[in-house]
């Protein structure tokens, strides 16, 4: 049985069980999110429109998103990098370019797409 906090956080056992230090936030604020990645003034209000769920839970999967990249692939999460290219939204969605950068699936509601990636990253690590 998943506790209702934890249900809408798909990362959280990686962080849970692979990233030893990881600084998993009893509730983040919308401050921490918007410092963590470094938002602009009303993208995490766009962001956070994107899904039909409390804002609350929405806060946690952020983060864990946020955490997950720091500690696994940028240590210093360079703020560029929500704007840069995603690689694997431009593969998996070539006809629709409004989804082609991290900010613009989380804008988009498309989770998946950033979450998916960093799943197959995570099982890699496991394996390897």
């Amino acid at each position: 049985m998943v506790p209702p906090r934890e249900r809408y956080r798909p990362l959280l056992p990686v962080l849970r069980h692979c990233t030893p230090g990881a600084a998993l936030r009893e509730q983040p604020e919308r401050y921490h999110v918007v410092r963590m990645f470094a938002l602009r003034e009303g993208e995490l209000d766009n962001i956070l429109r994107a899904y039909p769920v409390p804002e609350g839970l929405m806060l946690h999967r952020l983060h864990d998103i946020g955490v997950y990249l720091r500690h696994h692939l940028f240590p210093d999460l360079p703020v560029a990098l929500l704007r840069r290219p995603w690689a694997y939204a431009a593969h998996r969605c070539p006809r629709e370019g409004h989804l082609h950068t991290l900010l613009a699936c989380l804008t988009w509601g498309r989770l998946d797409l950033v979450e998916d990636p960093l799943w197959a990253l995570a099982r890699a690590e496991v394996v390897g």
